[in-house]
C-alpha cells in the first residue's frame, strides 16, 4: 500500500470515528455527586383532541405516533433510549393534514415547515442527573395536553410535581452537541498531522 493510499484510509478512518464521537457525547457523564437515571414521559390529555395527532420524535429521527383513550395518561418509558434517541420532541398535527400520509421522514418534513397545522409541544431528555441519594427512587415528567380555545392549537403543560419544561433545548443537548463538536475538530486535526507527516516521509 502507498503513502496515498494509506493516508486516504486514514483519513475515512478519522471520520468514522469522529462520527461515531459526536454520537457517543450524546451519553455524557454526569457531574461529580449526581447519578444518571431514566426519566419517564407521562401525558394526559385534557378534553377533546380528536382534531390533531401527536407525534414524539426522537434525535435519531424515529416518529412515533401518541394515541391518547380518554384521560387514561400515557408513559413513555426511558428503557433503551440512548445516545440521540433520549432526546425527543412532541408534535401536533392536524388530522387532516396527515391524511394518506405516512410516517417516514416525518422529522424531515417538520423541520421544514410542511405542515401549516404543526405545533411544538415541548421538548424532552429521557436521562436525568439526580443526587446520588435519590438514584433510586423512579423518576418522570409529566404534562397534560390541552387545546387553546382562541388558538385552535394544543398546547402543553407540566402537571402535578413535574419539573419539565414544554420549550427550551435541555442542557445535555447543548453539551453532548458541544463535546461531539470539539472531538471532531481534535480527530480532524489529528488526521491533518497525519497526512502531512505522511507526506513528508514520501518526499525524503
Amino acid at each position: 500500500m502507498n503513502v496515498e493510499a494509506a493516508s486516504r484510509k486514514i483519513g475515512s478512518l478519522l471520520i468514522a470515528i469522529a462520527l461515531a464521537a459526536g454520537q457517543a457525547m450524546g451519553d455524557v457523564a454526569p457531574p461529580p455527586g449526581y447519578s444518571a437515571v431514566g426519566n419517564g414521559l407521562e401525558l394526559r390529555a385534557v378534553g377533546d383532541l380528536s382534531t390533531y395527532r401527536f407525534f414524539l420524535i426522537d434525535g435519531s429521527g424515529e416518529a412515533q405516533e401518541i394515541q391518547f383513550e380518554g384521560s387514561r395518561p400515557v408513559l413513555i418509558s426511558p428503557d433503551g433510549r440512548g445516545g440521540p434517541s433520549r432526546y425527543c420532541t412532541l408534535w401536533a398535527i392536524a388530522a387532516d393534514e396527515m391524511k394518506g400520509k405516512e410516517l417516514g421522514s416525518l422529522d424531515g418534513r417538520l423541520l421544514s415547515g410542511q405542515f401549516a397545522s404543526q405545533t411544538r409541544l415541548l421538548d424532552h431528555n429521557f436521562r436525568k442527573d439526580v443526587n446520588v441519594l435519590q438514584s433510586g427512587s423512579e423518576h418522570k415528567e409529566s404534562f397534560e395536553i390541552a387545546m387553546n380555545s382562541e388558538k385552535g392549537r394544543p398546547f402543553a403543560r407540566p402537571f402535578g410535581n413535574s419539573s419539565g419544561n414544554s420549550v427550551g433545548i435541555s442542557y445535555f443537548l447543548i453539551a453532548g452537541g458541544v463535546g461531539g463538536f470539539l472531538i471532531f475538530i481534535a480527530v480532524a486535526v489529528m488526521g491533518i498531522w497525519l497526512f502531512r507527516r505522511s507526506r513528508k516521509k514520501s518526499q525524503a
